[in-house]
C-alpha cells in the first residue's frame, strides 16, 4: 500500500479497529486539549510502508491533554489507570487475562472470577495467554500459569 498524502494516513487509521477503539477510548475520558503522540500513528505508517503484516508492538501509547484547572499527578495517575483499564485492550494484547478491580476487593467476587476462569477454559484453547489469579483476603497478585 502506498501513502501519499494525509487522507490516506487518516482512512488508514479508520480502517484500523484497534487504533480507533484507543482514540475512542481516549475521547471517553473528556480530557481537554488532548492528542495521542506520535509514536502511535508513525508505527502504524511504517509497518504498512515496510509491508508488515503483523502490527509491531508498542510498550506503550503516549497521550499529552492540559488542564490548568488540575495539575495534580494524582489525578494523571487516575486517568493512567482508567485507560490501562478501558476494555483491557493492552491485557488483551499481551495475551494477560486478569481480574478487574472489582473481583478483588472480597473473597466472594474472587471465588466468581476463579469459578468463570475454570468454566470458560480458555488456557486450554488458547495455550499462550496469562491467567492472573485473585489471592484472598491478601488482594490480588500475578500468578502465571
Amino acid at each position: 500500500m502506498k501513502l501519499k498524502n494525509e487522507e490516506d494516513i487518516i482512512r488508514l487509521i479508520q480502517e484500523d479497529v484497534w487504533m480507533i477503539d484507543i482514540l475512542e477510548a481516549v475521547k471517553s475520558l473528556d480530557l481537554p486539549d488532548w492528542w495521542v503522540c506520535a509514536g502511535f500513528v508513525c508505527s502504524k505508517i511504517w509497518d504498512v510502508l515496510h509491508g508488515f503484516t503483523v502490527r509491531t508492538p508498542l510498550p506503550d501509547i503516549d497521550i499529552v491533554y492540559f488542564d490548568n484547572s488540575n495539575i495534580e499527578e494524582i489525578e494523571e495517575k487516575t486517568l493512567e489507570e482508567k485507560l490501562r483499564n478501558i476494555n483491557g485492550i493492552q491485557d488483551i494484547i499481551n495475551l494477560q487475562l486478569k481480574p478487574t478491580p472489582y473481583f478483588c476487593e472480597t473473597n466472594e467476587r474472587a471465588k466468581i472470577y476463579e469459578d468463570r476462569i475454570v468454566k470458560k477454559n480458555w488456557k486450554d484453547r488458547w495455550s499462550k495467554i496469562n491467567i492472573v489469579h485473585v489471592h484472598r483476603p491478601f488482594g490480588y497478585g500475578v500468578m502465571i500459569f
